[in-house]
Formats: C-alpha cells, structure tokens, sequence
C-alpha cells in the first residue's frame, strides 16, 4: 500500500525566485505616486502570507490603473496527471468601500465556472488578515486557468499572494517478481520519471508499507 499526501503541483507567491507557475497582468508591475499594483515586501500595514513578497494593490483609478477592473491571470495549468486537486490563493483587503471589489473566475477544460465576488467593499470594509480561498477541481479535469480580478479607488489597501495548486500526483506502480532480482512489470508515468535498471536486488521486510516519497537511481 502507498499513502501519498497532496503536495504544491505549481505555485506563484510573487517572489523572485521559486515560483513555476506563470501570471499575466492586465497592466504591468506599476508603483507611481504613491499608487500600487505591484510585487512589494509590505503594503501599509499588510505584510507577506507567504514567503517574502507578494503582490500590493493601492487605487487602480490612479497611476496604475485603468478606473476599473484589473487582473491577473494564470497560465493554463496541465493536471491531468494528478488527483483530489485543489486550487487556492491568498487575499487580505483593508478598508475597502463601495466598487472597491476582487472577484474571481476559474475555468476547468476551456468552461468558465463562473464570476464568484469574493469582497464586495462597502464601510471600509476589512478581511480578517489573511484569508484563504479554495476550489476543488474535479479528477476529470485536464486543464486549470484562474483569473483574480480587483478595482480599488483611493487610499485603501490590498493584497494577492500564494496563488496555488495542490494534489496528488501520478506516481509509478511497480511490481517485483518473486525471486527478488528482477523488475517484471511496470507501469510508470514517462511525464514525472526517468528510469534505467540493470542488476538490481530488492527485498521487502514488511508486508505492508507507507511510503510519502520514493526515489529509486539504478545504474
């Protein structure tokens, strides 16, 4: 038996280095007269939920905007190779009043799942620091997109980070014949593995393992 946890299949937390999952900005990096859509290490009194940067927001109906929505937009994500798949990202929002607002969209395969209005601002309206937002992505699924959309007017703060998605990826299934020497089958995914074997003796003590990770080199 294999036990496998789910694990980070493609990330961006807005570092500059570590991240493998592309975004695309509807206006690029902007930080001008005090106005922000930008990767920044704080904004006001926002700092990271991940990592050491992420990604600041500080009226778009300024220098650094168009007056209304503006978005980021992942890559289309491959995960047709993983299972119990989750997307999440990251969002903290800070006084944030009437058309002050961050929605969402996800497409699963090409098919919009539909806008989710995640803040409707009004009353300087806080987020409780932090907050965490999570899509499960059924096992059907070949291809992931998420766009986050965001308007902001004035002199309130916001911020994305840790864009993410975790699952359980396809990992070999290799059967051993009896006499402990010889690989007889194997079913192994050619997109993940690599593999060369010659001459190889594998002996199992128990009858029931777990195993989190396995890395066999064989030469």
């Amino acid at each position: 038996d294999v036990n496998v946890l789910p694990v980070v299949i493609a990330k961006n937390g807005f570092e500059s280095s570590g991240d493998n999952w592309n975004l695309n900005f509807s206006t690029p990096a902007c930080s001008n007269g005090g106005d922000i859509w930008n990767y920044v290490t704080s904004n006001n009194a926002i700092n990271p939920n991940e990592g050491s940067q992420f990604w600041g927001i500080l009226d778009l109906y300024g220098n650094c905007g168009g007056s209304g929505f503006e978005t980021i937009t992942t890559d289309t994500l491959d995960v047709s190779n993983a299972t119990s798949t989750t997307l999440y990202f990251d969002y903290h929002v800070d006084g944030w009043d009437t058309n002050d607002d961050l929605k969402y969209e996800v497409f699963f395969d090409g098919v919009s799942q539909g806008e989710v209005i995640q803040v409707d601002g009004y009353n300087n309206f806080n987020s409780a620091g932090w907050e965490t937002v999570s899509v499960a992505i059924p096992d059907v699924t070949n291809k992931v997109l998420l766009v986050i959309s965001v308007r902001q007017n004035g002199s309130d703060y916001g911020g994305i980070d840790f864009i993410r998605v975790k699952g359980v990826e396809a990992t070999p299934n290799i059967s051993l014949s009896d006499n402990g020497t010889q690989i007889a089958s194997s079913n192994v995914n050619q997109g993940a593995v690599n593999h060369i074997l010659s001459q190889t003796q594998v002996s199992a003590t128990t009858a029931n393992a777990q195993l989190n990770r396995l890395r066999v080199l064989l030469s």
